[in-house]
């Protein structure tokens, strides 16, 4: 006996689905930089669950043309330590992969790059 819903019914009223992503199956669709500061946005293979298809927005900071060797690309944010020319850095940033998550990241890279500048 005890207060509130028990774990079994928390469990089955709220579930989650956390849909994993491959790091190393991915297509970047668009890019930009200013000034140090990057966004890539991707497509995940193997993610039909995954909301906006599969899409994913990061922003990297002097990333510079490293992005051309990555052949790993977590999403998810972690350590930001070097890892290698081949895996890249945990992002500064992350947007939904739609067009208005897009659009988003270029306003942010933009408005980092001028505070990078001043």
């Amino acid at each position: 006996m005890g207060i509130g819903p028990s774990m079994e019914f928390m469990k089955s009223a709220c579930p989650t689905q956390r849909v994993m992503i491959n790091p190393e199956r991915f297509h970047i669709l668009e890019a930009y930089r200013s000034n140090g500061v990057f966004a890539i946005r991707l497509q995940y293979a193997d993610c039909p669950g995954a909301s906006h298809g599969g899409k994913k927005v990061c922003v990297y900071i002097e990333a510079l043309d490293a992005w051309k060797w990555w052949e790993v690309i977590d999403p998810h944010f972690g350590e930001r330590v070097k890892k290698g020319r081949t895996i890249a850095p945990s992002p500064i940033a992350r947007f939904p992969g739609s067009d208005e998550g897009w659009e988003e990241a270029l306003r942010y890279v933009d408005f980092t790059a001028e505070v990078r500048r001043a």
